[in-house]
C-alpha cells in the first residue's frame, strides 16, 4: 500500500515519560478504530498508571474489554458507555478519575454522510459537544493536558466535517487562551484501516467483483496507518506545548488513482483496472487537502512530526453555543450550514 512513512515507534525519552508516569489519562471515542489503537499503544508503554475509555458505542466497547481482558481485570483500562457531550457525567468522572490528560478521539468524521441530512448532528457532536467536553475539564484542576484530535480537512475546509473540525479547533484555542491548560492540537489525514476509509470501500468492491468507483482521476490524499496515527496523538501529548498544532511527516500526498490500482495488483484482477468508473467529486470533497495554514508557520520538530507557532483564537465559544441552541428545526440544513460559514469566516480574516 502507497504509505509515504514505516509505521512510527514511539520515540520518545524517559523524562518525558515521567510526566505521565502514575497519572490518570481519559480517552474520548477510545472504543473506536483510532481511539482503540491508542489505548493499546498506551498499554504497551505501560505510559499511565489508569486509562478511562468513554465511548458511547456499544459493541465497539465490548469488543475494547474483550481485547484487554488482564488489564481490564487489573483496573489498568476502565471503559464507560458514556456520550462525552453528557456534561454532568463526565464532571462525575472527572470528580473520581483525577485524570490528568484528555484524549478527545471521539468525533463523527465520515464526509459524505456528514454532508446532508446530519449537519446538525454533525455541528452537535463534533462542536458543542466539545466545547461542554472542555468546558467541564477546565473546573478540574487535575486536567493539565488536553488533546484535541483534528483533521487535514478543517484547513481551508470545504465539508461539513472540515467546517465542524475548524470550529472545534478555534472554539478549543479560545476556551483555554487564559488558562494554565495545555492544549494540543494534533492534525492528521487519511488513516488507512480506519473505520470508513477508502481502503475499505475499494477493498469490498475489488473482491466482490462490483463497479470500482472513484471520483476523479486526480484527486490526491496525505495517508498514514493507525499506527501512526496513535503514535503522533501520544508523542504530541508527551512533548507538546500548549496551543500548537502538530503534524505527522507523511511526505508526498499520494494520487487515489495509483492508490487503487496497487490495490488491484494486490487483491483483484489485472482486468478490473479497466472497468474502473468515474463518478466526480461529491459536494464538499477536494482535489488535493492541505495539512496547515500558512500563518500556522508549520516547521519540523524532528524527522517525524511538524509544529505551529502559538496559536490564537477571539472566537466567542458563548456565542457559539447561544446561537446553535436557537436552531428549533434540524432539518433546516440551508440555515444551519450559513451559520457554520459565518461563524468561522471572521476567524480566519482576523
Amino acid at each position: 500500500l502507497p504509505v509515504n512513512q514505516p509505521a512510527m515507534k514511539l520515540s520518545v525519552s524517559k523524562d518525558q515519560k515521567e510526566k505521565a508516569f502514575g497519572k490518570v489519562a481519559l480517552i474520548t471515542g477510545g472504543a473506536g478504530s483510532i481511539g482503540s489503537k491508542v489505548v493499546e499503544e498506551l498499554l504497551i508503554y505501560d505510559i499511565f498508571l489508569t486509562l478511562v475509555v468513554i465511548d458511547n458505542n456499544e459493541i465497539n466497547a465490548y469488543q475494547l474489554s474483550q481485547a484487554f481482558p488482564k488489564e481490564i481485570v487489573q483496573r489498568k483500562l476502565i471503559i464507560h458507555l458514556i456520550d462525552f457531550g453528557e456534561a454532568d457525567e463526565m464532571d462525575n468522572l472527572l470528580v473520581n478519575y483525577q485524570p490528568a490528560f484528555i484524549y478527545h478521539v471521539g468525533a463523527y468524521k465520515h464526509v459524505n454522510l456528514l454532508e446532508r441530512e446530519n449537519v446538525y448532528s454533525a455541528v452537535k457532536n463534533n462542536v458543542i459537544k466539545s466545547i461542554r467536553l472542555l468546558k467541564t475539564a477546565l473546573v478540574h484542576t487535575s486536567v493539565k493536558t488536553f488533546v484535541l484530535v483534528s483533521s487535514d480537512k478543517a484547513v481551508n475546509p470545504s465539508s461539513i466535517m472540515g467546517y465542524t473540525k475548524r470550529l472545534t479547533e478555534l472554539s478549543m484555542l479560545s476556551l483555554c487562551d487564559k488558562s494554565s491548560l495545555d492544549m494540543i492540537t494534533v492534525r492528521f489525514g487519511n488513516v488507512i484501516g480506519s473505520s470508513g476509509s477508502v481502503f475499505h470501500k475499494f477493498l469490498k468492491q475489488i473482491q466482490g467483483r462490483q463497479k470500482i468507483t472513484l471520483t476523479d482521476y486526480q484527486v490526491m490524499r496525505y495517508f498514514m496507518n493507525i499506527s501512526q496515527a496513535a503514535s503522533l496523538i501520544i508523542k504530541a501529548s508527551l512533548i507538546g506545548k500548549r496551543n500548537k498544532v502538530y503534524v505527522l511527516n507523511m511526505g508526498e500526498p499520494v494520487k487515489i488513482y495509483d492508490f487503487l490500482n496497487d490495490m488491484i495488483d494486490k487483491y483483484g484482477d489485472l482486468d478490473q483496472k479497466d472497468s474502473i468508473i468515474i463518478t466526480g467529486l461529491q459536494s464538499g470533497e477536494k482535489l488535493i487537502e492541505e495539512l496547515h495554514y500558512d500563518h500556522e508557520n508549520i516547521k519540523p520538530l524532528d524527522n517525524e512530526i511538524f509544529v505551529s507557532d502559538s496559536l490564537v483564537s477571539e472566537l466567542d465559544v458563548n456565542k457559539i453555543l447561544q446561537q446553535f441552541s436557537e436552531f428549533t428545526d434540524i432539518r433546516d440544513e440551508k440555515k444551519i450550514k450559513s451559520w457554520l460559514y459565518q461563524s468561522i469566516i471572521p476567524c480566519e480574516d482576523e
